[in-house]
């Protein structure tokens, strides 16, 4: 799987590489276990980033 984190605000700032490393190393591995293989919790990242002007995109998936 191939993720990205793409801005979809032009008011949200740039991301540092770092930033991004560390985001998509959160949403990839949370600190802790949850029931129904962590869905809920990647459902709430993606909104924490969507409030923020950015979200998650699967390259993998993503359509043309």
């Amino acid at each position: 799987m191939k993720i990205v984190i793409e801005r979809i605000s032009p008011d949200a700032p740039a991301l540092a590489p770092d930033e991004i490393e560390y985001m998509l190393d959160l949403f990839k591995n949370p600190d802790m276990q949850f029931k129904n293989e962590d869905h809920a919790y990647k459902l709430g990242f993606d909104f924490a980033l969507t409030c923020l002007g950015y979200t998650i995109v699967d390259k993998d998936t993503e359509r043309e």
